[in-house]
């Protein structure tokens, strides 16, 4: 047995006194007596008020000095060695995604995973590093490597769980990319899912451990909640759709209101794992928040309410650079409440680029661009910003994101390529349409930019004959002008990031999360302010006297889906070096424990004998 904290030896100076006090505690009481023969007693008391007598057996003062030991032997901390894979380096990949918000009977699937890594850094070795990081939809280095745990610990006291979907895979190539220069880490994902790649193998990772956390998987929730506009009709609708999670069937009620007065419920009857979806007519005169909820309580509250903004709307301002395509110019003119324009690339530089909503990009070099939104279709890029690296015959699409909004009511696995180029993807690139050797399409994002790279010409596919095509260009168009705040709509999913366009330098902000929160935030000059959703609910950002609303809300059925993922069979469950190394297991809270239990018995015995 070792000891961490030995200078708390000194507190077992405390056992003198405690001895000293019984000496001083006899009082006696004067009593008059009516014989001599009484003085034997007298003498006997009297020895017994010798310093050796009065040390005869007391069961109080045996306790009290117990209690003193066993609270200085918890103080002094002492631990037994054990063996175990923990490594004199550590990093910890830590799940904050929505569906750690689940509920394990009293407490929370986080709350379970906290405490995994409070046990970790208490039962590891002295000098070991850790290093934190913390995953939701995106990664966060919340610590690097460092011995102090205490700081380790403030650090997770203070994190909290998102109600942003998780992606887990940058995380884990992030900590993977450190075990170059920290060869004998180790890494340890503590959450519930574990990266959806078919093409990123985590079992054959070095040193990578997976902990599962939570058991349960009863759950229900909203995974469609989308508005749409006619403006031939000019009719809205929404539509619902919810999914049963769990392995039980659920009996519940679906509520719409508009501005929080309730105007339909649907009983819904979800078999395990079934689903159902409802559209809902809105009048044309609302103007509002419009809400669906899930009269159900199960383990995820967060996916049971999803809410959106209906306002005023106008048209989407459209440029297409390109040398010429009248299937495409056709398709956008006949989209209710596009105005397209068409311009070639060599007459760009006359062009203003910031005032159209949406610009199209087809098979021309493009200039190097910071900000707005841009459909790219078969382009090359200035200064090679996306860079190629081969081109692929006759490719295959093998799968896409059909939970993405670009890909609503959408089946392209009937496309024909016959050519299409492989880049490098930039940091932060999302692959949507994945190939059999490459990506064919993807998004990506970065302050005040968002862009959908699509990798094939048109003209060698036979996507602009197919049905989903022109679905595509609609949903393009949606998903676009939501950002743009063109639609009249705000419906938004936790995990974007929007830009506040409409903030002009210099002027506060005051925002208004879904926590409660509210911050005085002032633009320098040139900076857009922008907000990411990270919680569900209503966002509010005011300016003066102008407000707008933006409602963020989960909708990801693999979120929903709060079923643990199994343990990995991993093919290096030891460290680099195939040692194990010494781990520490304290024991001051059993001994706290007993001193605690002595105290009691103490009190217990001093009231029995006081009656």
């Amino acid at each position: 047995m070792n000891w961490l904290n030995p200078q708390a030896l000194y507190f077992l100076l405390l056992i003198p006194p405690v001895i000293l006090l019984y000496f001083m505690k006899l009082r006696r009481k004067e009593l008059i007596i009516t014989g001599s023969f009484l003085w034997k007693k007298v003498m006997q008391d009297a020895r017994v008020d010798s310093f050796f007598q009065k040390l005869k057996v007391n069961i109080l003062l045996i306790i009290q000095i117990l209690i003193i030991l066993f609270i200085v032997a918890a103080l002094v901390r002492p631990y037994f060695q054990s063996l175990g894979t923990l490594s004199s380096e550590t990093i910890i990949i830590l799940d904050t995604s929505a569906g750690m918000k689940a509920q394990e009977g009293k407490t929370t699937r986080f709350r379970l995973a906290k405490d995994r890594i409070f046990t970790m850094l208490q039962e590891a070795r002295s000098g070991s590093a850790f290093m934190l990081i913390g995953v939701s939809d995106k990664p966060v280095i919340l610590s690097g490597f460092t011995t102090d745990r205490e700081k380790l610990r403030n650090i997770l006291n203070n994190t909290e769980p998102y109600d942003t979907p998780s992606d887990i895979k940058p995380a884990v190539m992030l900590a993977a990319s450190l075990l170059k220069s920290h060869t004998d880490a180790e890494i340890f994902l503590i959450g519930d899912k574990l990266p959806k790649d078919k093409d990123f193998k985590i079992e054959d990772l070095p040193s990578f451990h997976f902990i599962p956390t939570g058991t349960g998987r009863n759950n229900a929730g909203i995974t469609v909640f989308d508005i749409s506009r006619s403006a031939a009709s000019k009719k809205t609708e929404l539509y619902v759709k919810a999914e049963n999670f769990s392995p039980s069937p659920i009996n519940t009620f679906l509520e719409i209101s508009l501005e929080g007065r309730l105007i339909e419920a649907r009983e819904l009857k979800l078999e395990a794992g079934g689903s159902q979806g409802f559209v809902f007519t809105i009048p044309n005169s609302f103007s509002g928040i419009v809400q669906a909820e899930l009269s159900v309580k199960d383990d995820l509250a967060s996916d049971n309410i999803a809410r959106a903004w209906i306002g005023s709307t106008r048209d989407v301002k459209v440029l297409m650079v390109t040398k010429g395509n009248p299937f495409l110019q056709k398709l956008l003119s006949i989209i209710p409440g596009v105005k397209p324009e068409q311009i070639s690339a060599t007459d760009l530089k006359q062009e203003n680029l910031k005032k159209y909503d949406v610009v199209i990009w087809e098979n021309c070099n493009v200039p190097q661009i910071n900000t707005g939104n841009h459909l790219f279709l078969n382009c090359r890029f200035k200064n090679n910003s996306i860079m190629e690296k081969g081109v692929t015959e006759a490719p295959k699409v093998m799968s896409w994101e059909n939970s993405h909004p670009l890909f609503r009511f959408i089946d392209i696995s009937d496309l024909n390529i016959a050519q299409s180029s492989e880049v490098v993807l930039p940091d932060g690139a999302k692959p949507v349409v994945q190939g059999d050797k490459a990506p064919l399409m993807f998004t990506y994002e970065k302050k005040n930019f968002r862009g959908i790279y699509v990798l094939f010409d048109l003209y060698k596919s036979d996507w602009q004959l197919l049905p989903s095509f022109p679905i595509f260009m609609a949903n393009v168009i949606e998903y676009f002008s939501r950002q743009s705040e063109v639609s009249g709509i705000e419906n938004h999913r936790t995990g974007e990031n929007l830009a506040l366009n409409f903030v002009t330098p210099g002027q506060k902000v005051e925002i208004k999360t879904p926590t409660g929160t509210k911050n005085d935030t002032p633009a320098s000059s040139g900076e857009i302010i922008s907000l990411p959703l990270e919680y569900t609910g209503i966002y509010k950002v005011s300016t003066g006297d102008m407000e707008r609303i933006y409602p963020a809300n989960l909708l990801s059925a693999a979120e929903s889906d709060i079923t643990p993922d199994p343990p990995i069979a991993n093919k290096q469950n030891k460290t680099q070096s195939g040692k194990t190394f010494p781990l520490i297991r304290e024991i001051w809270r059993e001994l706290a424990m007993a001193a605690l239990l002595f105290l009691l018995l103490e009190w217990y015995i001093f009231n029995r004998r006081r009656v």
